[in-house]
């Protein structure tokens, strides 16, 4: 594939170019961290945002999806493994957007919230994970290693932060010790899932999300119409 992490340099580069990236800091990260005066590096994690090959551009606006990586290297803020802020999509019809990520290099675990219950995703290596309609998520990077991930999307909306700034982050913590409630809400229980078919119906290791986007676009319509998958 054209992109390549530099862990050196903290950076990515596409085809031989050095992107420039979008930064999430520790001080956009207090908010939502178990321990909003924890100390860690001052750069939480990056994202890098339509980075498509050239050739594929008239594919992506056709169908209305963009492609994105996100960066996440390994670090601990107090004793909360590092994470991305989350957010929620706002509603298309009668659900909310959805979205599907892939770990490209690394482990994830994706959090996935709706209003009563949190659902962990466990991935690896070339596991896919939809983001189901009427979830919240935010993915943590539980190892030593940085975690490079990709997501398709739909161009057509912006994140919502607010709910879980408004509550210090998920109904759940990951630290380096186990999961913790967080006590800004009550009631909310929790599940773990390995990727697969019954998240993902076209779920495969066996190529990329972008090979299978590139040979099958079609596959990829829920994300603007997450009515579909909520049929499935």
């Amino acid at each position: 594939m054209p992109w390549e992490w530099s862990d050196s340099e903290k950076a990515l580069y596409f085809m031989g170019e050095k992107l420039t990236p979008e930064i999430r800091s520790l001080e956009d990260m207090r908010p939502v961290l178990h321990d909003p005066s924890a100390t860690g590096p001052e750069e939480a994690y990056y994202m890098y945002r339509s980075v498509h090959l050239p050739e594929h551009t008239a594919l992506m606006e056709e169908h209305n999806v963009r492609y994105d990586i996100t960066v996440i290297p390994p670090a601990v803020y107090g004793v909360e493994f590092t994470k991305t802020k989350g957010h929620f999509h706002p509603l298309k019809g009668e659900h909310t957007y959805t979205e599907i990520y892939e770990v490209i290099e690394g482990e994830a675990h994706y959090l996935f919230q709706d209003q009563e219950k949190v659902l962990v995703y466990r991935a690896d290596k070339g596991d896919k994970v939809i983001v189901p309609p009427d979830f919240g998520h935010v993915t943590i990077n539980p190892s030593n290693k940085t975690l490079v991930m990709s997501n398709f999307v739909s161009p057509e909306f912006s994140a919502d932060y607010g709910p879980f700034v408004e509550k210090q982050g998920a109904a759940y913590y990951e630290l380096t010790t186990g999961w913790v409630e967080n006590p800004h809400y009550t009631g909310f229980s929790m599940a773990f899932a390995e990727p697969g078919e019954q998240n993902c119906p076209f779920y495969t290791k066996q190529k990329t999300m972008y090979e299978m986007f590139c040979e099958e676009p079609k596959l990829f319509s829920f994300l603007n119409n997450p009515g579909f998958y909520a049929k499935q």
